[in-house]
């Protein structure tokens, strides 16, 4: 009956059941089984996060699930949001209290995957919400080095500038006093 009822849990996540979700939580169901089916060792979290079924997220967290599992390759349900352009529910993750520095296996963060995948608006969330920005993954690269499209590395190059002339007024601010 348990088998049934992770098996269970897993379809639902995956597929968008909300209906589905709220019955097995109800009956005590493991909101933290893992997908063994797959190499990678999906959570039920991390599926509803990569499908952008967002309620079905916010039901899983509210019943426990772990906000910050790492599958096989290290990655989170942010990361899975991030990478599939999920900005709703990334939102839903950040906001819940998601690491937004964790690290998968190649040393990517969240950012890193939606830079790559020209994901802007979640680039944008996830820096606001204060994602670092400095990271490197084992490459050696940034998110600033993997963005994927103009209009990201436009938003980069402007945030850098706004950063630069911040320092700027401060160093001149710093100079001023101390004459």
């Amino acid at each position: 009956m348990k088998q049934l009822f992770n098996e269970k849990l897993i379809s639902c996540a995956e597929n968008g059941d909300l209906e589905g979700i709220r019955k097995i939580i109800t009956s005590n169901a493991d909101v933290n089984i893992k997908d063994f089916s797959s190499i990678y060792n999906y959570s039920p979290l991390m599926l509803a996060a990569r499908g952008g079924h967002t309620q079905i997220v916010i039901e899983l967290l509210a019943a426990g699930a772990e906000i910050n599992y790492k599958n096989t390759q290290g990655y989170t349900a942010l990361m899975e949001a991030s990478w599939f352009g999920k900005a709703d529910t990334a939102m839903a993750l950040i906001q819940a209290g998601a690491d937004l520095d964790a690290k998968n296996t190649d040393g990517s963060t969240s950012l890193m995957e939606a830079a790559k995948m020209g994901h802007l608006a979640i680039v944008k969330d996830l820096i606001e919400a204060g994602a670092s920005t400095k990271i490197k993954n084992k490459k050696g690269d940034t998110c600033f080095d993997l963005a994927a499209n103009a209009g990201i590395r436009e938003y980069f190059s402007t945030m850098l500038k706004k950063r630069a002339g911040i320092k700027l007024v401060f160093k001149n601010f710093i100079r001023k006093f101390k004459k």
